[in-house]
């Protein structure tokens, strides 16, 4: 295998590491299909990046031509070299060229902070959200318990953390600023609702009683609860 620093090579996909604090939610779907589809016809124009690290090859930026690529059964792939000294410049070189590339959706960034991404390079919308989850649970392990959940369902943390703060606006009572009922709502957003469900009922101006019998007693709120209010 031939390796240059700062150099445009051919690089064995076999002695290639992937990114693992990069979310695999970015290399599946339409565009995933497409880009697969224009590297099968065309080759993969545009080099990945790769850092050096260790002896070992870790694609900064490219994962998602190089999971392409191993599907196709291709054996090289074009490749710009650098070495780095740690993960962290690992990250740095993923978020400088995919903040110029590629447009990373909550969900993702969430993942990727899950994966091991450091705080610094998430979305500053999401890093508060995370804060915010994790001084709702208390523990790290906890928390990202639910992120995972909400990753898993496509979910962004931030739309549950808006939903909680129009809830507590909208009934306004200490009883509901706490941890507590605030882990019961989450609970229900993730299994008996939504987030939406809940803004949704906000902007109905649905009774509170409603809200709150359905997030105490974990019951479901029907489509047409304003017929009987």
């Amino acid at each position: 295998m031939k390796t240059s620093i700062g150099t445009l090579v051919m690089l064995n996909l076999k002695d290639l590491v992937l990114l693992k604090e990069n979310s695999d939610y970015r290399y599946r779907g339409a565009k995933f299909n497409a880009l697969k589809s224009s590297i099968k016809q065309k080759g993969v124009v545009d080099p990945i990046s790769v850092g050096k690290l260790h002896n070992e090859l870790h694609v900064a930026d490219g994962n998602r031509r190089t999971t392409a690529s191993i599907q196709l059964k291709l054996t090289e792939i074009p490749a710009l070299v650098k070495s780095v000294k740690n993960r962290d410049e690992l990250q740095e070189m993923f978020m400088d060229h995919t903040k110029y590339t590629h447009n990373l959706g909550a969900v993702q960034l969430t993942d990727m902070y899950l994966k091991g991404m450091k705080p610094k390079y998430i979305s500053p919308s999401v890093r508060e959200a995370i804060n915010t989850l994790n001084n709702i649970y208390g523990t790290t392990t906890r928390c990202n318990l639910i992120l995972k959940r909400m990753v898993a369902i496509n979910k962004s943390p931030r739309s549950y953390v808006v939903a909680l703060e129009n809830l507590e606006n909208y009934i306004d009572t200490d009883d509901i600023k706490t941890n507590d009922f605030r882990k019961k709502a989450l609970y229900w957003m993730l299994n008996l609702g939504s987030p939406w469900t809940i803004t949704n009922c906000i902007k109905a101006s649905a009774p509170v009683e409603l809200l709150l019998d359905a997030i105490n007693n974990k019951k479901e709120i029907q489509d047409d609860w304003w017929v009987n209010v």
